[in-house]
């Protein structure tokens, strides 16, 4: 069994890996510019660690940690999920096939194309699988800065320790991001 690709089917696959590759180098191009979000936030996160290293109660900022942490936790099960489904349709053999196959809204022509489509979808949502991995992790050492964040009335400390916290924090939220 041979995988002929239609011209549609090339253009699709060229279509997809060009989104795929050529995404993130643009979003970062783009946000070297000013009013880009994600350059924004990354400011907005600086600020937002300085204000915790300098505040005595610091129970909001683990609430809003925890609030990150499980957005990234859902995103992750979620995804597990659907590699779950993926890999049931990949490993469902000619009758997961000739099911799809009779649906109106999908038109594949061979069973082995079939699986290849199936095959590149399983391992995008794997790339996204490990970003929410990696985001939580990361997320989860934020968390202990946070905590372990000292009591100290030294402002030049306190601005140190949040640019550290937030050195810390703005590649968890990247991670999380590229997982999204």
């Amino acid at each position: 069994m041979s995988l002929a690709l239609s011209p549609l089917d090339l253009t699709a696959l060229s279509v997809f890996a060009v989104a795929w590759l050529a995404y993130e180098p643009l979003l970062k191009a783009a946000a070297r510019g000013k009013g880009a979000i994600n350059t924004d936030m990354t400011v907005i996160r600086l600020a937002w660690m300085k204000n915790m290293a300098g505040r005595e109660n610091r129970f909001m900022d683990g609430q809003l940690f925890g609030h990150v942490l499980n957005s990234a936790s859902f995103f992750a099960s979620s995804n597990l999920i659907l590699i779950a489904g993926a890999a049931g349709v990949l490993f469902g053999g000619e009758s997961t096939f000739r099911s799809a196959s009779s649906l109106v809204v999908i038109t594949t022509s061979t069973r082995l194309l079939f699986e290849f489509q199936i095959a590149l979808v399983l391992v995008a949502l794997a790339r996204g699988l490990l970003d929410f991995i990696w985001a939580i992790r990361q997320m989860n050492y934020c968390i202990a800065v946070v905590g372990a964040a000292p009591d100290t009335e030294d402002q030049a400390f306190k601005d140190a320790y949040g640019e550290a916290a937030a050195r810390l924090l703005n590649p968890s939220i990247s991670a999380f991001n590229a997982g999204v």
